[in-house]
Protein backbone atom coordinates (compact mmCIF):
# COMPACT_ATOMS: atom_id res chain seq x y z
CA UNK A 1 0.00 0.00 0.00
CA UNK A 2 1.53 3.31 -1.05
CA UNK A 3 1.22 6.66 0.74
CA UNK A 4 -1.84 7.75 -1.26
CA UNK A 5 -3.68 4.50 -0.54
CA UNK A 6 -2.81 4.74 3.17
CA UNK A 7 -4.18 8.32 3.34
CA UNK A 8 -7.29 7.23 1.46
CA UNK A 9 -7.82 4.30 3.84
CA UNK A 10 -7.27 6.58 6.84
CA UNK A 11 -9.91 9.02 5.55
CA UNK A 12 -12.37 6.17 5.04
CA UNK A 13 -11.68 4.95 8.60
CA UNK A 14 -12.18 8.48 9.94
CA UNK A 15 -15.48 8.78 8.07
CA UNK A 16 -16.62 5.38 9.36
CA UNK A 17 -15.75 6.22 12.99
CA UNK A 18 -17.42 9.64 12.73
CA UNK A 19 -20.57 8.18 11.15
CA UNK A 20 -20.78 5.38 13.73
CA UNK A 21 -20.34 7.85 16.58
CA UNK A 22 -22.98 10.26 15.29
CA UNK A 23 -25.48 7.60 14.16
CA UNK A 24 -25.09 5.88 17.54
CA UNK A 25 -25.61 9.09 19.47
CA UNK A 26 -28.33 10.83 17.44
CA UNK A 27 -29.83 8.18 15.15
CA UNK A 28 -29.60 8.13 11.38
CA UNK A 29 -32.32 10.63 10.44
CA UNK A 30 -30.94 13.55 12.45
CA UNK A 31 -27.36 13.19 11.20
CA UNK A 32 -26.42 14.99 7.98
CA UNK A 33 -23.45 14.28 5.74
CA UNK A 34 -22.11 17.73 6.73
CA UNK A 35 -22.16 16.63 10.41
CA UNK A 36 -20.18 13.49 9.58
CA UNK A 37 -17.75 15.49 7.41
CA UNK A 38 -17.17 17.95 10.26
CA UNK A 39 -16.58 15.14 12.77
CA UNK A 40 -14.24 13.28 10.39
CA UNK A 41 -12.47 16.49 9.38
CA UNK A 42 -13.10 15.91 5.67
CA UNK A 43 -15.27 17.67 3.12
CA UNK A 44 -18.80 16.43 2.33
CA UNK A 45 -17.58 15.92 -1.24
CA UNK A 46 -14.98 13.43 0.05
CA UNK A 47 -17.75 11.38 1.69
CA UNK A 48 -19.82 11.39 -1.50
CA UNK A 49 -16.73 10.43 -3.52
CA UNK A 50 -16.05 7.42 -1.30
CA UNK A 51 -19.62 6.28 -0.56
CA UNK A 52 -21.96 7.94 -3.06
CA UNK A 53 -24.85 8.49 -0.63
CA UNK A 54 -25.83 8.51 3.03
CA UNK A 55 -27.60 5.16 2.54
CA UNK A 56 -24.44 3.59 1.12
CA UNK A 57 -22.43 5.03 4.02
CA UNK A 58 -24.93 3.62 6.53
CA UNK A 59 -24.69 0.25 4.78
CA UNK A 60 -20.90 0.32 5.19
CA UNK A 61 -21.17 1.43 8.83
CA UNK A 62 -23.52 -1.47 9.61
CA UNK A 63 -21.24 -3.93 7.79
CA UNK A 64 -18.10 -2.72 9.58
CA UNK A 65 -19.83 -2.54 12.95
CA UNK A 66 -21.11 -6.13 12.76
CA UNK A 67 -17.70 -7.38 11.66
CA UNK A 68 -16.04 -5.59 14.60
CA UNK A 69 -18.54 -7.08 17.05
CA UNK A 70 -17.97 -10.52 15.56
CA UNK A 71 -14.19 -10.16 16.01
CA UNK A 72 -14.70 -9.20 19.67
CA UNK A 73 -16.78 -12.32 20.30
CA UNK A 74 -14.33 -14.44 18.33
CA UNK A 75 -11.52 -13.31 20.67
CA UNK A 76 -13.74 -14.01 23.67
CA UNK A 77 -14.48 -17.51 22.39
CA UNK A 78 -10.76 -18.24 22.07
CA UNK A 79 -10.01 -17.22 25.66
CA UNK A 80 -9.34 -20.02 28.09
CA UNK A 81 -11.88 -18.91 30.70
CA UNK A 82 -14.88 -20.76 32.20
CA UNK A 83 -18.21 -20.68 30.36
CA UNK A 84 -19.99 -18.50 32.97
CA UNK A 85 -17.31 -15.81 32.60
CA UNK A 86 -17.76 -15.81 28.82
CA UNK A 87 -21.51 -15.39 29.25
CA UNK A 88 -20.97 -12.55 31.74
CA UNK A 89 -18.71 -10.86 29.16
CA UNK A 90 -21.37 -11.24 26.45
CA UNK A 91 -24.12 -9.80 28.65
CA UNK A 92 -21.85 -6.98 29.86
CA UNK A 93 -20.95 -6.14 26.27
CA UNK A 94 -24.65 -6.09 25.32
CA UNK A 95 -25.33 -3.68 28.19
CA UNK A 96 -22.50 -1.39 27.07
CA UNK A 97 -23.68 -1.53 23.46
CA UNK A 98 -27.26 -0.75 24.45
CA UNK A 99 -26.06 2.29 26.41
CA UNK A 100 -24.13 3.70 23.46
CA UNK A 101 -26.20 2.80 20.37
CA UNK A 102 -29.19 4.97 19.53
CA UNK A 103 -32.35 2.82 19.05
CA UNK A 104 -32.97 4.39 15.65
CA UNK A 105 -29.50 3.28 14.56
CA UNK A 106 -30.33 -0.26 15.67
CA UNK A 107 -33.57 -0.07 13.69
CA UNK A 108 -31.53 1.05 10.69
CA UNK A 109 -29.51 -2.15 11.02
CA UNK A 110 -32.78 -3.97 10.38
CA UNK A 111 -34.02 -1.33 7.94
CA UNK A 112 -36.01 -1.73 4.76
CA UNK A 113 -32.87 -1.27 2.65
CA UNK A 114 -32.73 -4.67 0.92
CA UNK A 115 -28.92 -4.79 0.74
CA UNK A 116 -28.48 -4.01 4.42
CA UNK A 117 -31.21 -6.42 5.48
CA UNK A 118 -29.75 -9.20 3.30
CA UNK A 119 -26.28 -8.61 4.74
CA UNK A 120 -27.57 -8.63 8.34
CA UNK A 121 -29.63 -11.79 7.81
CA UNK A 122 -26.74 -13.61 6.09
CA UNK A 123 -24.33 -12.43 8.78
CA UNK A 124 -26.69 -13.73 11.45
CA UNK A 125 -27.08 -17.14 9.75
CA UNK A 126 -23.47 -17.67 8.63
CA UNK A 127 -21.49 -16.01 11.42
CA UNK A 128 -23.52 -15.20 14.54
CA UNK A 129 -25.48 -18.46 14.83
CA UNK A 130 -22.45 -20.77 14.32
CA UNK A 131 -20.48 -18.73 16.87
CA UNK A 132 -23.32 -18.87 19.37
CA UNK A 133 -23.64 -22.61 18.81
CA UNK A 134 -19.90 -22.94 19.50
CA UNK A 135 -20.30 -21.06 22.78
CA UNK A 136 -23.30 -23.21 23.74
CA UNK A 137 -21.39 -26.38 22.80
CA UNK A 138 -18.65 -25.30 25.18
CA UNK A 139 -21.26 -24.73 27.90
CA UNK A 140 -22.65 -28.20 27.26
CA UNK A 141 -19.18 -29.78 27.46
CA UNK A 142 -18.46 -27.97 30.74
CA UNK A 143 -21.79 -29.11 32.22
CA UNK A 144 -23.51 -25.71 32.31
CA UNK A 145 -26.21 -26.54 29.73
CA UNK A 146 -28.77 -29.28 30.12
CA UNK A 147 -27.71 -32.12 27.74
CA UNK A 148 -31.34 -33.21 27.40
CA UNK A 149 -32.17 -30.06 25.40
CA UNK A 150 -31.83 -30.80 21.68
CA UNK A 151 -29.91 -28.61 19.23
CA UNK A 152 -33.19 -28.12 17.35
CA UNK A 153 -34.85 -26.70 20.48
CA UNK A 154 -31.84 -24.47 21.17
CA UNK A 155 -32.01 -23.14 17.58
CA UNK A 156 -35.73 -22.47 17.96
CA UNK A 157 -35.01 -20.65 21.22
CA UNK A 158 -32.24 -18.57 19.60
CA UNK A 159 -34.48 -17.58 16.66
CA UNK A 160 -37.32 -16.69 19.01
CA UNK A 161 -34.93 -14.53 21.05
CA UNK A 162 -33.53 -12.82 17.92
CA UNK A 163 -37.01 -11.98 16.56
CA UNK A 164 -38.11 -10.57 19.91
CA UNK A 165 -35.03 -8.49 20.76
CA UNK A 166 -34.99 -6.76 17.36
CA UNK A 167 -38.67 -5.82 17.31
CA UNK A 168 -38.96 -2.06 16.82
CA UNK A 169 -40.84 -1.49 20.11
CA UNK A 170 -38.17 -3.39 22.08
CA UNK A 171 -35.47 -1.18 20.54
CA UNK A 172 -37.07 2.00 21.91
CA UNK A 173 -35.21 3.89 24.64
CA UNK A 174 -37.75 3.13 27.36
CA UNK A 175 -37.40 -0.61 26.72
CA UNK A 176 -33.61 -0.88 27.00
CA UNK A 177 -33.94 -2.57 30.39
CA UNK A 178 -36.13 -5.23 28.72
CA UNK A 179 -33.31 -5.90 26.21
CA UNK A 180 -30.88 -6.51 29.06
CA UNK A 181 -33.30 -8.66 31.03
CA UNK A 182 -34.04 -10.73 27.92
CA UNK A 183 -30.31 -11.32 27.48
CA UNK A 184 -30.08 -12.50 31.09
CA UNK A 185 -33.10 -14.80 30.72
CA UNK A 186 -31.66 -16.09 27.43
CA UNK A 187 -28.47 -17.29 29.09
CA UNK A 188 -29.59 -18.09 32.63
CA UNK A 189 -33.26 -19.01 32.28
CA UNK A 190 -35.82 -17.82 34.78
CA UNK A 191 -33.30 -18.13 37.63
CA UNK A 192 -32.01 -14.82 36.28
CA UNK A 193 -28.44 -15.38 37.44
CA UNK A 194 -25.58 -17.74 36.86
CA UNK A 195 -25.60 -20.87 39.00
CA UNK A 196 -23.25 -20.87 41.98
Amino acid sequence: MDGFQRRQQQKMNDIYRAALKLFSKHGVKKVKITDIAHEAQVSPVTIYNYYGSKTALLRQVVTNYLKEQYQKYELLLQQNIPFPEKIESIIFNKKETAKTLHPEFLRSVMSKDPQTRTFVEEFYQKKAIPMLMEILKEGLEQGYINPEISTRTIMFYINMFWETVYRSDILDDENRCIQMELSTVFFYGLMGKKPE
